[in-house]
């Protein structure tokens, strides 16, 4: 995938529960490996506070910045904030 403007990048944050092996973790793993890195700033943010065998491997081999924080049972307002703390100031 390509973007028109390679000055400012589009950033892109995939939000799961964790990078293990799965399904989810797949299509993750080749939507952020398919972007274009000139245009597209790919992160993602996993919930569940682990990263995960998939997620250490495109942090190790891709560089890709992956954010990892342990969800609270309930309504955890906590993780609210922190999701959008990554989303506006991500990068």
């Amino acid at each position: 995938m390509s973007h028109k403007d390679a000055a400012c990048p589009t950033r892109v944050l995939q939000i799961t529960f964790n990078m293990g092996f799965g399904g989810t973790e797949q299509v993750i793993r080749q939507l952020v490996t398919k972007f274009d890195p000139a245009g597209f700033q790919c992160e993602i943010a996993c919930i569940d506070g682990d990263v995960g065998a998939i997620g250490q491997t495109l942090e190790a081999e891709q560089g890709l910045k992956i954010h990892a924080r342990q969800r609270a049972a309930g309504l955890d307002l906590k993780m609210i904030f922190w999701l959008r703390g990554l989303i506006r100031f991500s990068g």
